[in-house]
């Protein structure tokens, strides 16, 4: 097992080989389906890009960007198809990626200007099994049957140009002959071309003539056609704008006649909304002379009894004073022998 410090971007360089007959040979990938690398670790399978070498078929080339895997150690799956058959092979442990140079143990080998390690064998057992068996006797049968059909296809390819060329010979012969027969045909068709021609000219200028008169009778009877359109045109004109006079004449009537409906019944609200305003403005006039003759009676039965109390209070005040002149009169001593007050009159 190599161990490689992680970061180290490479490539892996993995020889394929199966054993047939007891005997290890090189495994053809390019003749394989569905060719698939895994680098399978405790967690996790992680299939990485390959190619197939140029030089040895057997051999593919997978990209490894450590980086991007964890730390431990990762076994080889190669897997894919022959003739239907799916085939793997599994290496345990191949490579470990480790955190430092100190845990390493491989150098890096450049090839065709990258980083390489070369891996074990990568070994393919396929058991001959009949289907196997089978399958590649058939392939063999059908690569000889291939030839030999190729074989008589050649041949017939070969009697094919012979006829090809045969027919061509006749074809420019017949050809020759075709061609004077054309001629004298072109000679004979040309004359009867002219014949026809001036018989033609002869027809066209008879049937230009009739047409001519044909036209001639056309116009006439379209001028004809066009003066009795107009003339119905004029009427129908005049009739319309009579119409739409009348109509007019009518429409103006009618919103005259709205028009005097409509302010009559302006006017006559304007009246009732003024008897309105009267009715309201002698109502309020008369609330307020009313209100004004209660606060009159009011003020005056206010000024009344302001009177009578100025009265009332002069009276008190008499009485008062009146009072005041009798105290004036009395005095109030302390008798110590009796021990109360004794109100002595002057």
């Amino acid at each position: 097992m190599k161990k490689i410090v992680r970061g180290n971007d490479f490539t892996m360089r993995v020889p394929v080989r199966k054993i047939v007959g007891g005997e290890v040979e090189k495994f053809p990938l390019p003749a394989c389906e569905e060719v698939e690398v895994n680098l399978v670790n405790a967690f996790r399978r992680r299939r990485m890009a390959h190619t197939i070498g140029v030089e040895d078929d057997s051999l593919l080339e997978v990209r490894v960007h450590s980086s991007e895997m964890a730390l431990g150690a990762y076994a080889l799956e190669v897997k894919g198809k022959l003739f239907g058959c799916s085939w793997r092979s599994n290496e345990y442990e191949q490579i470990m990626l480790v955190d430092n140079n100190a845990q390493g143990d491989t150098v890096f080998e450049p090839h065709e200007g990258e980083d390489s390690v070369e891996m074990d064998t990568a070994v393919v057992v396929l058991p001959p099994t009949v289907e196997l068996g089978n399958l590649i006797t058939g392939a063999h049968e059908a690569i000889e049957k291939a030839n030999v059909a190729t074989d008589r296809a050649n041949a017939s390819a070969d009697k094919a140009d012979k006829a090809a060329a045969d027919a061509k010979s006749t074809a420019d012969t017949a050809a020759a002959e075709a061609k004077a027969t054309a001629d004298a045909a072109a000679a004979e068709a040309k004359k009867t071309a002219n014949d026809a021609a001036e018989l033609a000219v002869t027809t066209a200028n008879n049937a230009a003539s009739k047409a001519e008169q044909r036209t001639t009778a056309a116009i006439a009877e379209m001028t004809k056609q066009t003066d009795t359109t107009l003339a119905d045109v004029k009427q129908q004109t005049t009739d319309a704008i009579a119409d739409v006079t009348q109509q007019t004449t009518d429409a103006i009537a009618d919103v005259m006649q709205q028009t005097d409906t409509a302010i009559a019944d302006v006017k006559q609200q304007t009246t009732d909304a003024i008897a309105k305003n009267d009715k309201a403005t002698a109502d309020a006039v008369a609330k307020a002379n009313k209100a004004t003759t209660d606060a009159v009676a009011k003020a005056d039965k206010a000024t009344a009894d302001a009177v009578k109390a100025k009265a009332d209070a002069d009276t008190a005040a008499d009485r008062a004073n009146t009072a005041a002149e009798r105290c004036e009169s009395v005095n109030v001593d302390f008798d110590v022998e009796r021990g109360e007050l004794v109100i002595v009159s002057e």
